[in-house]
């Protein structure tokens, strides 16, 4: 029975991952081949930029185009909607990225301790908020190619490699 229903929480969790295109843990650790951003402040705290390495394998934008403003030719308006946008969402994706480390950690626990039903649960969890962060990514794209021009967000995105 035990076996049984272990199965049933691997697959669940199986499936769940695919189903999300979830990076492989082992590429999300070691960052292999994987771009990743360091936040909005230049001294973020050592905390918060492991949490985005290890949390977003997405290109970060907004931080590579404010870092860029005189090479991307930005203007004084669309520096203000790359600050009002950051404004507006910066501090609820901060705080996944804290959550994912924080339920993967726990998640690890309990598998360890051999409660699986616990540990599926923390993993679930944690991957619903990569998805959200995942999704928050896209979103900031689609806002870059509204406020840049097809050229500077094409050059945006080759200096976010």
């Amino acid at each position: 029975m035990k076996l049984q229903n272990s199965f049933k929480i691997l697959s669940a969790v199986t499936l769940s991952a695919s189903m999300l295109m979830v990076v492989p843990a082992h590429a999300q650790h070691h960052g292999h081949g994987m771009h990743h951003g360091h936040g909005m402040h230049g001294g973020a705290e050592k905390g918060f930029q492991k949490a985005v390495k290890h949390a977003n394998f997405m290109p970060t934008l907004m931080r590579t185009a404010m870092d860029n403003q005189a090479v991307l030719a930005l203007t004084s308006s669309q520096i203000n909607a790359l600050n009002n946008y950051h404004k507006q969402n910066s501090s609820s994706q901060r705080a996944d990225m804290m959550k994912v480390i924080k339920l993967e950690r726990l998640a690890a626990e309990f598998a360890k301790n051999g409660n699986l039903e616990d540990a599926q649960i923390a993993g679930q969890e944690s991957i619903a908020i990569r998805q959200t962060i995942f999704n928050q990514k896209l979103r900031c794209h689609v806002f870059m190619q509204t406020i840049l021009s097809a050229s500077q967000y094409e050059q945006l995105r080759r200096l976010a490699d």
